[in-house]
């Protein structure tokens, strides 16, 4: 599968944003809403940290899709809690020799756990790419939505490079 390109970008003004009522992934009716984050702006960088600046929106969309999302998230903070607890446990009953052990239990059951968070993630049909003082921009990957998320916001689609 490869990774297409979001063909749409719509930068919307800085007020109440106002979305479709259909969802970004299947363009069917929209009633759950799935928070969507933004990547970390870096705002300050001091000698032991750094700072970053998230933006976090809640956008619609299907319940399948919504139910997908929730359920992969729920089955990998599952494998995290019991990875964890198996590795604690073959960290105090196994042997000093046995050190990849922990490791290995980690890859074997967070690998397989991933793949749905990954293939379920709302990033893939909507993207926040900025929020400043002025304007939000979305990234979308299905023009129809593109074009009533620009309508319902009183803004146009922009071509990816503007």
């Amino acid at each position: 599968m490869a990774i297409r390109p979001f063909p749409k970008k719509v930068r919307v003004p800085r007020k109440t944003v106002v979305f479709p009522s259909t969802c970004p992934h299947c363009l069917r009716p929209a009633s759950e809403r799935i928070p969507i984050e933004s990547k970390g702006v870096l705002t300050g960088w001091y000698l032991f940290y750094t700072k970053w600046k998230y933006s976090v929106i809640r956008v619609p969309f299907c319940r399948r899709f919504a139910r997908r999302f929730w359920i992969s998230h729920r089955i990998w903070n599952i494998a995290l809690i019991a990875t964890l607890i198996l590795a604690v446990a073959v960290g105090f009953l196994g042997s000093s020799h046995d050190r990849g052990s922990g490791l290995l239990l980690f890859i074997l059951i967070m690998g397989p756990a991933s793949i749905p968070v990954w293939l379920n993630r709302p990033d893939r049909h909507i993207r926040l790419l900025a929020a400043d003082a002025a304007s939000i921009q979305f990234a979308v990957q299905e023009p129809a939505y593109a074009e009533a998320l620009a309508a319902q916001n009183g803004t146009t689609v922009a071509e990816w490079y503007d």
